[in-house]
């Protein structure tokens, strides 16, 4: 009898500790550009840049922790031509493709998000998780368009800004680590046939840095919408 009541107490507890808190599933669209870092444009270069879109599953854990699974689909673009350094001006390659990620992520809010489906909130926040890529490039040293599937690890910072009702905004910028060095084609043909033109690679200034694997980053601006599953009084 007596554990009968310890059981009634701790579901009326937890229902007390959720009752406040009603924004609990999230979906959401958006969209941004990306952008490469490898062996080609080994520095963050602003002025190269694909377009992608983005959606999103949230489901919000408390206000302080959410859970998100997302898609997303975006091209990137790399060129040696966009850089001051004498080595890569001469090298003069090029890479571009269109990549597909999918991922399962964590936030942290650090700010508690508002219970009142009327009232404004917003909070920064952090994420990171675990994620698949799978790319198609192509470049000028190699002109076989390029197959990539790789794990891929997201992270970033973010913010969300409940604006109206249910419907949100986030603005988020990401880097993506990969354990990939082949979305440039620099590293994965050297010394090999190139089957276009029948000759040998094996010119050492088309050999890159073993020591660093690819990154890219994507910046985007997602609207979301949220059901609440709980009514909260006034």
């Amino acid at each position: 009898m007596m554990l009968k009541h310890k059981l009634i107490f701790l579901i009326i507890y937890l229902i007390h500790s959720f009752s406040g808190f009603s924004q609990i599933i999230e979906f959401g669209l958006g969209g941004g550009v990306s952008h490469f870092k490898g062996d080609i444009s080994p520095n963050f270069n602003p002025l190269q840049l694909g377009v992608g879109a983005n959606g999103l599953f949230r489901y919000n854990m408390s206000r302080s922790v959410s859970l998100r699974g997302h898609i997303l689909f975006t091209s990137y673009n790399s060129s040696d031509d966009k850089t001051t350094n004498d080595f890569y001006n001469y090298r003069n390659a090029a890479a571009a493709g269109n990549i597909l990620e999918v991922a399962a992520i964590g936030e942290y809010n650090f700010l508690d998000r508002a219970t009142m489906v009327k009232k404004q909130d917003w909070t920064p926040y952090l994420f990171g998780g675990i994620g698949y890529t799978m790319a198609k490039n192509k470049s000028t040293l190699f002109t076989t368009p390029l197959k990539v599937n790789t794990p891929v690890i997201p992270y970033g910072v973010g913010v969300k800004f409940r604006f109206k009702g249910p419907l949100s905004i986030c603005a988020e910028f990401g880097t993506r680590y990969t354990i990939s060095d082949d979305f440039d084609k620099i590293n994965s043909y050297f010394g090999k046939t190139n089957v276009s033109t029948g000759t040998l690679i094996n010119d050492k200034i088309q050999y890159g840095d073993l020591t660093r694997t690819d990154h890219y980053y994507f910046t985007n601006v997602t609207f979301t919408y949220t059901i609440f599953n709980l009514i909260c009084p006034e």
